[in-house]
């Protein structure tokens, strides 16, 4: 008996590291997580901005070919992909360069 107590509070001990290694690395990555996204979001939101705009400028006839083809939506897709892509490579690569020990 005396033998299986130093073992049991081994274990636990080591179990109590882990997952305090675990629930660092998942807040670190939340948070990095977070803050490439506002980042990224407010760029985008720029630059998609900036394309309505110069769209906006071109004539009449141009206009109305461009919302057949339904280029307004082609463009919020491309920068909502964009904006997705950019946030999980955020979150992926922040797990593995940031981690608390």
């Amino acid at each position: 008996m005396p033998l299986i107590a130093p073992i049991i509070g081994a274990l636990l001990g080591a179990l109590a590291g882990a997952v305090g290694n675990f629930v660092g690395r998942i807040l670190v990555s939340l948070g990095l997580g977070y803050v490439v996204y506002q980042g990224v979001d407010t760029s985008i939101g720029w630059a998609k901005a900036q394309v309505v705009s110069h769209l906006q400028a071109l004539p009449a006839d141009a206009l109305g070919m461009l919302a057949v083809m339904k280029i307004g939506t082609c463009v919020s897709i491309l920068c909502s992909a964009l904006v997705v892509r950019v946030t999980i490579a955020g979150i992926v690569g922040g797990a593995k360069k940031m981690t608390v020990k």
